[in-house]
């Protein structure tokens, strides 16, 4: 994929549930890849403003329960705090922990549109994959299946 960017996400279909191909250079970009993906599911981010920030610190024993506890993590921020992220950044995947935080505020009905309601990020056919670019480095590709 030439002409993709370093780092994205893209939808992916299933059946009675959504997903998110998402991928980037290190486990970092990956990580916050997901973030903007689900974060886009869920409403929109150009419309949230990142006045507060949340740390997110988490222990996991690899890549894949990592990725789905930093995103679950990001869905009991909305469902719980009614946080929605504009932005998200991720400083550090070093097994056992990661490290980041996301920025946003408040939901605001008047403001904030609804996608849809996520419920969880799922390890249905999860696979963190470490793949050569051709150019020399690396690419961290994920599919991540979220029950809606």
């Amino acid at each position: 994929m030439p002409d993709e960017p370093m780092t994205g996400w893209t939808l992916v279909d299933h059946t009675a549930d959504i997903g998110l191909r998402v991928w980037g250079g290190t486990p970092a970009e990956l990580f916050e890849s997901a973030g903007r993906g689900l974060a886009h599911l869920m409403t929109d981010p150009r419309l949230v403003r990142p006045s507060e920030s949340r740390e997110i610190v988490l222990d996991a024993r690899d890549l894949e329960e990592a990725l789905i506890s930093w995103l679950q993590e990001m869905i009991y921020r909305f469902e719980v705090e009614r946080f929605v992220p504009a932005e998200i950044e991720v400083d550090e995947v070093r097994l056992p922990r990661v490290a980041g935080r996301i920025r946003g505020e408040a939901f605001d009905p008047a403001r904030h549109e609804t996608r849809l309601d996520i419920k969880a990020a799922t390890y249905h056919a999860l696979e963190v994959l470490r793949t050569a670019t051709g150019e020399g480095g690396d690419r961290w590709e994920a599919v991540v299946i979220f029950d809606i």
